[in-house]
């Protein structure tokens, strides 16, 4: 894994191996594969609330 900070953005970098993803897959499981792990990665690392109309729906 590798974090940058470019223009106060971090971005982290991230390899087959490290996602445990077979590079031999095609380019559709590949990116099923990083949609869901990131999936994953928002609902267990990022707390957010919605407001809708004043009213506030609380998903975390």
């Amino acid at each position: 894994m590798r974090t940058t900070d470019i223009n106060s953005t971090i971005t982290q970098t991230f390899t087959f191996e490290e996602l445990k993803i077979d590079e031999n897959m095609s380019t559709q499981e590949i990116k099923k594969k990083v949609d869901e792990i990131f999936q994953v990665w928002i609902l267990d690392n990022i707390s957010f609330s919605c407001i809708i109309d004043g009213i506030e729906l609380d998903e975390n």
